[in-house]
């Protein structure tokens, strides 16, 4: 009898599979790992942004009033420059037409007459929500 080299048909098509699953497997956790990255990006530039209005408050005693204000606030704390969407180039906090950002999950809205404020940012990754509860916001809003 004559021993037959090489592998089945059958043998062939587990092992492709077996590495299908490997590749779509570690294809979603990098996914996962490039949301995360771009949130905290966005943590990061939510704090410039809270920074940078509460210099104004702290110079004027009320929060800006209009998104120009709060460009003009970031760019005081971040030498001269906006910043950057994480996702793309778009420019955070571009001003247009009335009170709306341009081009970013970013939100800022004046409250308590004037003596407050809040900022938001959509996040990509569900898991960071943990992050904010630890810094004591209880939820973490879809602002559409």
């Amino acid at each position: 009898m004559k021993k037959q080299s090489g592998f089945t048909l059958i043998e062939l098509m587990v092992v492709m599979a077996i590495i299908a699953i490997l590749a779509v497997a570690g294809i979603a956790a990098y996914m996962g790992y490039i949301k995360q990255a771009r949130d905290t990006a966005r943590i990061s530039d939510l704090s410039t942004i809270n920074k940078a209005i509460l210099a104004v408050v702290t110079n004027t005693g009320k929060s800006p009033t209009t998104i120009p204000d709060v460009v003009t606030a970031i760019k005081a704390v971040n030498n001269g420059t906006l910043l950057k969407d994480p996702q793309g180039t778009a420019t955070v906090c571009q001003p247009k037409t009335g009170d709306t950002l341009v081009g970013c999950g970013y939100v800022y809205r004046q409250c308590d007459g004037g003596t407050g404020f809040a900022v938001s940012a959509r996040f990509e990754s569900k898991s960071n929500q943990a992050k904010y509860a630890a810094d004591g916001i209880d939820s973490v809003v879809d602002f559409d």
